[in-house]
């Protein structure tokens, strides 16, 4: 160590060179590997990630994901419900321990941020769902004429820099959910409630959108295509990269097409217009018309899914 170093840690015993731990984090898998491998492995911990699109589009159903890869790991998880949506059936069959799981319906912002930042401090992942259900206290007691300019990006923007201490001290994980709304600007197609300062302050921001149909032989709708693009990142990742994820409406993510469409991005897995080809385990080839009638074929043959998924995991 040479003399400017020692002089510097003389006035600033916190400052590190050789030790790294307080800037180390995890990465904790969804298990939905095209979404895995789209922010680089897995939700960081000790960083703030926001899901931001419009309604209805998968937000929830992504965050509550990312509560059961928390649970799976043994991690305490607190879901602060600023809009009452939370649904605690829905989350069960999402594979959410609702029995282990935090959960509170503040009634002012300011409680919802002090139940994350005590959350956080003691290495939780917090979720709040969402931002634009955060009303401040001030408001809360006003009458409904009463809405100072940008009350709540004021709000945000000083709420928010105090929970990064809790996380980046504590490792706990911070996830957030927003709206997307219209702009009335003709420079700006979109915007989020609560201003810029969320975008400056979140490490990743995941944009959420609803895609195409998902339909049953019958044409019936059955879910559609959660669209998933990385709007921002600081921690890895594909920035600006894309993917999409079947989701249906009864059973969630539909895992089999998930990994069929992987596997056509290694060529394990090809199609010729509406014909489908895949080699099984035995070395003989598969061929098929639609691609329902490949993901049949794994549902009737678990045997042949499971090998199927062990080579596309090499």
């Amino acid at each position: 160590m040479n003399s400017a170093e020692e002089e510097l840690l003389k006035k600033h015993p916190n400052i590190s060179f050789g030790d790294t731990s307080a800037f180390e984090f995890e990465r904790i898998p969804t298990d939905i590997p095209n979404f895995d491998v789209l922010i680089g492995g897995g939700i960081a911990t000790k960083h703030f990630t926001m899901l931001a699109g419009p309604s209805n589009a998968g937000k929830s159903y992504l965050a509550l994901q990312i509560v059961k890869a928390f649970q799976k790991r043994d991690i305490p998880c607190l879901w602060i419900d600023a809009e009452g949506s939370l649904d605690l059936e829905w989350s069960k069959k999402c594979g959410v321990d609702v029995e282990k799981l935090g959960k509170v319906r503040p009634t002012t912002g300011e409680e919802a941020f002090n139940m994350a930042r005590t959350g956080l401090s003691l290495g939780y992942l917090v979720v709040i769902d969402s931002f634009a259900g955060l009303i401040p206290t001030a408001n809360l007691e006003e009458d409904f004429s009463y809405n100072p300019i940008a009350w709540q990006a004021r709000f945000l923007n000083m709420g928010i820099p105090k929970l990064f201490y809790e996380f980046e001290k504590n490792g706990g994980t911070l996830v957030a959910i927003n709206q997307l709304r219209s702009s009335m600007s003709k420079y700006k197609s979109d915007t989020m409630p609560g201003g810029e300062g969320q975008v400056f302050l979140a490490h990743l921001i995941l944009g959420v959108r609803r895609g195409g149909w998902l339909t049953d032989k019958n044409k019936k709708r059955i879910g559609y295509e959660i669209e998933v693009t990385v709007n921002k990142t600081k921690i890895g990742g594909e920035n600006q990269g894309q993917t999409t994820i079947p989701f249906d409406m009864k059973d969630g993510i539909d895992y089999i097409s998930v990994d069929i469409r992987e596997a056509q991005n290694v060529d394990l897995i090809f199609n010729k217009g509406s014909w489908w080809y895949h080699t099984k385990k035995d070395g003989t080839e598969l061929k098929v018309q639609g691609v329902d009638k490949l993901k049949q074929f794994f549902i009737d043959n678990p045997d042949e899914y499971v090998d199927f998924q062990t080579r596309l995991q090499l």
